[in-house]
């Protein structure tokens, strides 16, 4: 299928890979083609008990001795189909596609993140090159579910100097900084009580939502804490009792839509007027029904607990909270209310928080302890990951633009982003270690959308050969 496609043993190995079940969770079938390589090639490789692998390749012999370079990327992917599809994420190879200019998958996500940075590590090690540095190929695992492979991994043996995460996918963008984050999870305690009357069903739909890292600063509306404000304001002048809240299901995504149950009647078409005005040059999209389920019979939340609730998920921390003191632009501290659920006794959900420094971090962390405390409510933390301070000097990363500025004619940019990568984890199990982010253009990551840019990953393999050259040259000037 990419046989035409240069560099051709990129995209030999990417086809390969793409043919192997990746998802995130169920990467043992990539992990034991990636040993298998290894062994092939008479390369030194490690596996641990989450399918993490680390093969090193030595230094070619002038250059045997130079500060090792570690490549690394994630071998897991996110699996989402059409719902006409029929593709099984666990057994069948990805139906690849392409016109020669761009690369996807039939009716699923490609996988391109980070399926293109393992093929292009492959090529490398299996390659024949002239000079090289010592290297340190890092094949980690269910990145995207919470970086958990790297968080596991153990570093203990690497020795590496700089370090190159190709899991960056804007053409001519080097990331060099990222925040770090956790995961709270929130429960609020309720009581209930029988109720009849008029059933309503409230839904507020068609808000921007999108990445709460990458997207945040876009200030848009979050949709739990707009019907948490929408049933308190209504609250003011009715008499109706709450029986459920629903919306959000992902850590990382600003709810777009949420909704509600109640029973009895309130001015809910107004209330969400009021918020309308507010968000409209925001929100142009935003959407609220009511619709009405006839007469029933329920048990509802107390006053007291929906005043709990209400309370809460009105004044959790949300949104950007500040603004990065050095970078101009950059959210140096978020929150995203990244979901609502409702069960008998307890409304619960998780909120997602990111910051530059653990020190805000656990601020924010606090504050919401606090809040869930005057509701009864009580709050865990998990998943946290450390941010990747971003270094004004780096030698790598001189290096790195000096040589796409000599190969194409063009400064990158480098960036810092508000979302988590790898390098912060892998860089507080090797201190020191200098970071850079890169990597070919990808659009549609994470969707049935995704293409991969065929010439853009020629450019990018191009230019990391290079940069390897150069550091390996560096060491004898």
């Amino acid at each position: 299928m990419l046989e035409n496609l240069h560099p051709r043993d990129v995209f030999a190995y990417f086809e390969k890979i793409s043919a192997i079940p990746r998802g995130s969770g169920n990467c043992g079938q990539i992990a034991d083609y990636i040993v298998s390589l290894a062994q092939e090639e008479g390369l030194c490789w490690e596996r641990d008990n989450w399918d993490n692998i680390i093969i090193k390749k030595p230094g070619t012999s002038s250059w045997k001795d130079a500060p090792a370079v570690m490549l690394q990327g994630h071998l897991d992917m996110v699996c989402e189909k059409t719902p006409q599809s029929a593709h099984d994420f666990l057994r069948d190879p990805l139906p690849l596609q392409t016109n020669e200019r761009e690369i996807w998958s039939a009716e699923t996500t490609l996988g391109a993140d980070d399926g293109i940075a393992v093929a292009m590590m492959l090529a490398i090690l299996a390659g024949d090159f002239a000079e090289h540095p010592p290297l340190e190929c890092v094949f980690t695992t269910d990145e995207e579910i919470g970086l958990i492979g790297a968080q596991q991994l153990d570093l203990s043996r690497c020795r590496a100097a700089y370090l190159i995460n190709l899991d960056c996918d804007e053409d001519g963008v080097f990331i060099a900084g990222c925040c770090g984050g956790v995961r709270v999870r929130y429960a609020v305690p309720v009581r209930r009580v029988h109720k009849e009357g008029i059933g309503f069903r409230l839904t507020i739909d068609g808000l921007m939502g999108g990445h709460s890292g990458a997207e945040i600063h876009k200030n848009g509306a979050n949709g739990v804490q707009l019907m948490a404000r929408l049933l308190q304001t209504a609250a003011q002048n009715s008499s109706f009792s709450i029986i459920s809240i629903q919306g959000g299901d992902k850590d990382n995504v600003i709810p777009a839509r949420c909704t509600a149950q109640v029973i009895g009647e309130g001015d809910f078409a107004g209330a969400y007027t009021c918020l309308r005005q507010e968000y409209q040059d925001r929100e142009p999209d935003m959407q609220f029904a009511c619709e009405q389920l006839g007469m029933q019979a329920a048990e509802a939340l107390t006053d007291a607990s929906s005043r709990d609730v209400l309370a809460f998920l009105t004044k959790a921390p949300c949104g950007v909270l500040t603004m990065h003191p050095d970078i101009v632009g950059l959210v140096g501290t978020s929150a995203n209310l990244a979901s609502v659920d409702t069960e008998t006794d307890q409304i619960c959900g998780t909120i997602s928080v990111r910051s530059e420094t653990t020190e805000e971090r656990d601020s924010v962390c606090e504050q919401i302890r606090e809040l869930l405390a005057a509701a009864r409510g009580t709050e865990t933390r998990d998943g946290a990951y450390p941010g990747w301070a971003y270094s004004r000097r780096s030698h790598l990363r001189q290096i790195m633009t000096e040589t796409w500025q000599d190969l194409f004619g063009a400064a990158p940019k480098v960036d810092v982003i508000h979302a988590g990568l790898e390098c912060g984890v892998l860089q507080s199990k090797l201190p020191g270690l200098d970071c850079i982010s890169f990597g070919p253009k990808i659009t549609g990551i994470h969707t049935v959308s995704e293409r991969l840019d065929a010439e853009s990953v020629g450019r990018n393999y191009r230019f990391l050969l290079e940069v390897l050259k150069r550091l390996g040259r560096n060491f004898h000037a």
